[in-house]
């Protein structure tokens, strides 16, 4: 199969008030993966939704499974959560609405034996982008113009379409500070530190309307979030001596146990994440 690259991949959906789209997602994911006959986990992890989304999300079974967030922490939180259960030799997150779809998994799966973190971008050649508002260019414009130094070689820090191999997502999600918008930025420049190998690929995105980013209110949030990780995360400081380490040892450790088959990672999370893995089983065998 066109994605047997990858091996074994666990599908991490962060969500909040989706229930407009949930569902859908939900079944394209699980048709897909099917077709692909590619062995796969799908773990939604809902952030405090007030609407169907968890009733909803309920009523696939054992398909899928439910962790959910007791207070809404926002969309870094909920990644960050999904990721400390997954069991893959690949964990990725992508978005509710699906605005890039599970499809482009076949663009990923041949670049894995040459990288470790794949991030789909919508600023990279034959890219396309539909249904994206004023503001949200405004916004999409501003921010790289930010991040660039930081990263100067990686086009788009935010598409919500990202793939980590297995030895990289306890390093990188175990520290993540962001909960917002801005954690994509965090975990790849996390990544770098580590000595992880970032490859991009283009996707198709489309923005639908209903998204939780509200750019007015969450842009300034966001900005600080992003400047704060860059200099947090810079090449001289502490953080990033201490992932470069940790990034050779996770290497080691992964060729030493040879990184080809799924096991249970061991991520500590920090505290209040704690509390809401504790609580995840009796929500995702309960209906609301």
């Amino acid at each position: 199969m066109a994605c047997a690259q990858l091996g074994s991949i666990s599908i991490i959906v962060p969500a909040f008030n989706a229930e407009r789209d949930i569902s859908g997602t939900l079944n394209e994911i699980l048709r897909f993966v099917a077709e692909q006959g590619l062995t796969s986990e799908l773990i939604v992890v809902d952030d405090a939704s007030t609407d169907a989304t968890p009733k909803l999300v309920a009523g696939f079974g054992d398909r899928v499974r439910l962790i959910r967030q007791p207070i809404n922490r926002g969309k870094g939180a909920a990644v960050r959560l999904g990721m400390s259960h997954a069991t893959m030799q690949w964990a990725m997150f992508l978005d509710a609405d699906h605005s890039t779809r599970i499809e482009h998994l076949l663009d990923a799966a041949p670049l894995a034996a040459s990288a470790d973190v794949l991030i789909g971008s919508r600023r990279a050649p034959a890219a396309t982008m539909t249904h994206r508002p004023l503001l949200r260019r405004v916004l999409g414009d501003l921010f790289p113009a930010v991040t660039r130094r930081a990263m100067p070689d990686i086009r788009d820090t935010q598409c919500g379409f990202k793939l980590f191999r297995r030895w990289t997502v306890q390093p990188i999600f175990s520290g993540l500070k962001v909960d917002r918008f801005a954690f994509d930025l965090e975990a790849l420049l996390r990544a770098r530190r580590l000595g992880a190998t970032i490859r991009e690929f283009p996707v198709q995105w489309n923005n639908p309307p209903g998204s939780t980013l509200r750019v007015a209110r969450d842009a300034p949030k966001m900005l600080a979030d992003a400047l704060s990780a860059c200099w947090r995360l810079r090449p001289e400081g502490s953080e990033a001596r201490s992932l470069k380490a940790l990034g050779t040892r996770a290497r080691v450790e992964a060729e030493r146990t040879r990184d080809d088959l799924p096991v249970h990672p061991a991520i500590t999370i920090r505290p209040g994440i704690a509390a809401a893995a504790r609580s995840e089983e009796p929500a995702a065998r309960s209906p609301m």
